[in-house]
């Protein structure tokens, strides 16, 4: 094998040769890939211009994974040390030359990133550190900014449904359209049994509504207790027959009223 003949080594990703360095990235395997960006991760870092060249040669790495696993595993250990947005920078430049030009908005710099293969683990593994690295009292706009990008581009459901529950923000609005652009329904079940935090704001509200499962919808739509805004919505989602069984079986007047309503709009 070539990497064997030429003396090709996990200490080549690491060193100073450039020749040995890119003929290191191109063929040797993931799993050396990755205990690379623990050797680089170990080192000090400084601001400025090392910071720079750190981010850089760290998203050579992850652009030369050769798998999907391999991504995955990287993409674990690459925000350990390095800031999300310092990497997204560098990986959009590794990957187009152009993407290095200061005025690109950092959400131009994502879409960039997106045509690489494997980015949907990068941003995974994105999102998951830029959580940990912000508070869910606090946000800056820009943290915020990334955040909402970051959750608009992960399939990582554990994750945005995190974000959906702990953060009434922008952010929060953002990973419940996300949920539901992923189909994510047992995510939104959970986060309707436990308070329905995205009630806040009515739009969203119907949003969630209309992708939970039918149980939840029937339960909504029966439930005398809450706004007659969200049971109208859920209601309308329902078919005549689960209507008139649910007008028939109720006590209450408000859900009557509900159930009425919704027939004579089905009509």
């Amino acid at each position: 094998m070539r990497f064997i003949l030429n003396n090709i080594s996990l200490s080549d990703l690491v060193g100073s040769n450039e020749s040995r360095k890119r003929e290191a990235l191109a063929i040797l395997p993931d799993e050396d890939l990755m205990f690379a960006v623990m050797v680089i991760n170990s080192r000090p870092i400084y601001p400025g211009t090392d910071l720079e060249n750190t981010a850089l040669e760290l998203a050579r790495l992850f652009l030369h994974c050769k798998s999907t696993m391999g991504a995955i595993q990287v993409a674990s250990v690459l925000f350990e040390v390095v800031d999300t947005s310092s990497l997204v920078k560098a990986l959009a430049a590794a990957h187009s030359p152009s993407s290095s030009n200061a005025r690109e908005s950092l959400s131009d710099k994502l879409n960039s990133v997106s045509a690489i293969a494997h980015s949907s683990a990068f941003f995974d593994a994105a999102l998951r550190a830029e959580m940990k690295r912000v508070t869910s009292q606090r946000l800056s706009t820009s943290q915020e900014d990334l955040l909402i990008s970051l959750v608009k581009l992960s399939s990582d459901t554990a994750s945005i449904a995190v974000l959906a529950s702990s953060i009434r923000s922008q952010v929060s609005k953002a990973a419940l359209h996300r949920l539901v652009e992923l189909g994510a329904t047992n995510h939104l079940d959970d986060l309707f049994d436990n308070g329905s935090p995205f009630f806040y704001e009515d739009s969203t509200a119907r949003l969630v509504i209309r992708n939970v499962s039918k149980s939840r919808v029937l339960g909504l739509a029966s439930d005398p207790n809450c706004s007659f805004i969200y049971r109208d919505e859920a209601m309308r989602l329902l078919d005549p027959l689960e209507v008139e069984e649910i007008m028939g079986s109720t006590e209450h007047l408000n859900v009557r009223e509900s159930a009425k309503l919704a027939l004579k709009a089905m009509v």
